[in-house]
């Protein structure tokens, strides 16, 4: 059912993405694109921004569609993931589906608290958004050509993301609550994994030891208040 749910979803996004292709460089929008994975997120406020190369839009999940609900302890996640366990990203790839962009990661497994994994197994995962070229997103996404103008821009290093939140990293290290979405991607045949409420499920590695979701920085609204676990909280729970 869990699946179904999140793939039902996703096929939303499409028709949103769709309709958000030849409309992105004409109107303001909410959510943003990073110029480089180094750089703050940008959020767009007017017209004349909405029109720069490195920054587009994906629309926003529906706060009611059961995979984006704002979970805000390691409860409500436990109650939808199949498997939990911290990990690292040791390498992702751009995959492009039906004009949408998507980020295939390895995240290599450290710690179970809850599923049918190992340490040591690496794991795939799906997201929404991703890191390519200006050139090979409006490609992969089957968008109208770059102009003449603009075409300096092609080779340019783009980040996709959602509400503010973006795509695994090489080398990040992770607190993830995940649900099998095996099917999803047409060209994967191994078992595969997303992250439960889309990017609410992946929490980042702290200095301090505890893993951390920061609030969006383009629609607090869905994630209002940084959701924070320890490793204490992990093994008093499980």
């Amino acid at each position: 059912m869990k699946k179904t749910v999140f793939i039902l979803m996703l096929m939303a996004m499409m028709c949103i993405c769709a309709a958000c292709g030849t409309a992105m460089q004409q109107a303001p929008v909410s959510a943003s694109f990073q110029g480089s994975s180094d750089e703050e997120p940008l959020v767009l406020e007017d017209t004349e921004k909405a029109m720069r190369t490195d920054v587009m839009s994906v629309s926003s999940y529906k706060q009611t569609d059961v995979l984006v609900m704002p979970y805000s302890s390691i409860q409500e996640l436990d109650t939808v993931a199949q498997l939990v366990f911290t990990g690292e990203c040791v390498a992702t790839e751009p995959v492009f589906q039906s004009d949408m962009l998507y980020t295939l990661s390895r995240i290599k497994v450290e710690q179970v608290f809850k599923g049918d994994a190992c340490a040591g197994d690496i794991l795939l995962f799906c997201e929404n958004g991703g890191r390519v070229t200006n050139g090979e997103y409006n490609k992969g996404c089957n968008l109208p050509p770059i102009p003449e103008s603009a075409k300096a821009s092609v080779d340019e290093q783009i980040v996709v993301g959602i509400d503010g939140y973006y795509p695994f990293q090489q080398g990040e290290k992770v607190l993830v609550f995940a649900d099998d979405i095996s099917g999803f991607l047409v060209n994967v045949d191994d078992t595969l994994y997303g992250c439960c409420g889309a990017y609410g499920g992946k929490l980042l590695l702290q200095d301090d030891g505890s893993y951390a979701r920061p609030p969006s920085e383009t629609d607090k609204d869905i994630y209002k208040d940084s959701l924070v676990i320890t490793m204490d909280d992990l093994k008093q729970y499980y």
